[in-house]
């Protein structure tokens, strides 16, 4: 019998967290509902920065004792358990249910190393850019694209 075999474009990532195989994340940057999702992620970040930043400004002024701690622990656990939550909601919308517990496990990071979220989501990024920019300049009027390199002679 006859075989077809059929190249989607499935980039597959093997992520590392701690030095251990956390689990396999695979994404296909020619699907057209996949990029619209890093689209619409990339702006809702930006937006979420910004309403975030707020939120640690607020934070800051939180009531201290005579000892410099915080009178209240749940004025800084539970905006920082809410944008865990925001990260894991759309990482997993973006990259298949439950692919956070999978990397993370139960784990919902301190401020300070939110960071872990956007290296997962560079490292799809920087892999998708790269695929849509070299699809989208062939649409583009030539005064817009790269200039070609030089032939060898």
């Amino acid at each position: 019998m006859d075989t077809l075999q059929i190249e989607t474009g499935v980039i597959r990532l093997s992520v590392t967290v701690d030095g251990k195989n956390g689990r396999e994340v695979a994404f296909n940057p020619h699907d057209l509902i996949f990029v619209e999702k890093v689209h619409k992620l990339y702006f809702d970040l930006r937006a979420k920065h910004t309403e975030y930043q707020v939120t640690k400004k607020s934070i800051q002024n939180l009531e201290k004792d005579a000892d410099g701690m915080l009178v209240d622990i749940a004025g800084i656990s539970v905006p920082v358990r809410e944008i865990n939550t925001w990260f894991r909601e759309q990482i997993d919308g973006l990259l298949g249910e439950n692919t956070c517990q999978g990397i993370f496990g139960d784990v919902m990071f301190a401020d300070e190393k939110l960071g872990v979220y956007f290296q997962l989501l560079d490292a799809v990024i920087s892999r998708t850019a790269p695929v849509r920019a070299e699809k989208i300049t062939k649409y583009l009027p030539v005064d817009k694209k790269k200039p070609r390199k030089p032939r060898k002679r």
